[in-house]
């Protein structure tokens, strides 16, 4: 039996897997439905409807992800730059991009997003921040250490002076830093790291936290690996 789509019952062309849970394997539409759909939820809505489920919240994923994103993109891509529905497009398309691992890309439309957030906003305001950990992120993906690590240092720095050490947003960024340094084969410096970030998330989450048993477990990765190269060397 063809593949239905489940918005317009048609066959031709041929629907794509959604990817979102509510359906399952019956998850099929046309990009041009979940546009039609996405336009007639705005009011209520916003732009979530372009990356998001209606009905289980979930985020769309593979070519769905990509084509509901390019479309957006290319009705706001004209604005100007600091309009807000083309950061939040722009953000979409490099989620999308970045998924598919696109990731020279996704970094293009990250500095893009920056470099504006940082005009607009302000280094420290918590959007630009935020972009500045995705960023960092396309960088490493690509194998761009010395810059993924420096802005993840940059970044580590800014969250400790303006939200705290004990911050989730401060943890997540020396986290960060710490898989950076151990990716790089740093492994004293992450080791050192890593204790300093598992007292403080001993103390404020506790020691049975998913985060600090994973920081736990990092850190044993960390004395395994040092004791490899030492042994190697």
């Amino acid at each position: 039996m063809p593949a239905v789509c489940f918005i317009c019952l048609e066959t031709s062309p041929p629907p794509i897997q959604m990817g979102c849970a509510c359906r399952g394997d019956t998850g099929l539409a046309h990009i041009g439905c979940l546009v039609r759909a996405a336009e007639s939820q705005a009011t209520h809505r916003g732009l979530e409807g372009w990356w998001e489920c209606r009905t289980c919240k979930q985020s769309f994923t593979g070519a769905v992800q990509r084509g509901l994103a390019e479309e957006l993109w290319s009705r706001v891509r004209d604005q100007r730059t600091e309009s807000e529905d083309r950061l939040d497009a722009a953000n979409i398309l490099a989620i999308a991009l970045s998924a598919q691992c696109k990731y020279v890309e996704a970094e293009q439309m990250r500095r893009e997003i920056l470099e504006v957030q940082r005009r607009v906003l302000g280094p420290e305001h918590p959007e630009t921040l935020a972009s500045t950990g995705h960023l960092a992120v396309s960088l490493s993906s690509q194998g761009k250490h010395d810059e993924a690590e420096r802005m993840q240092r940059e970044l580590l720095e800014v969250r400790r002076r303006v939200l705290g050490a004990a911050h989730p947003n401060t943890l997540g960024s020396a986290i960060n830093v710490a898989f950076s340094l151990c990716s790089r084969g740093k492994y004293a410096e992450a080791e050192q790291m890593l204790r300093e970030l598992l007292d403080v998330q001993r103390r404020v989450l506790g020691p049975e936290h998913p985060s600090t048993l994973s920081t736990t477990a990092q850190l044993a990765t960390s004395f395994s690996k040092q004791r490899t190269h030492a042994e190697v060397v």
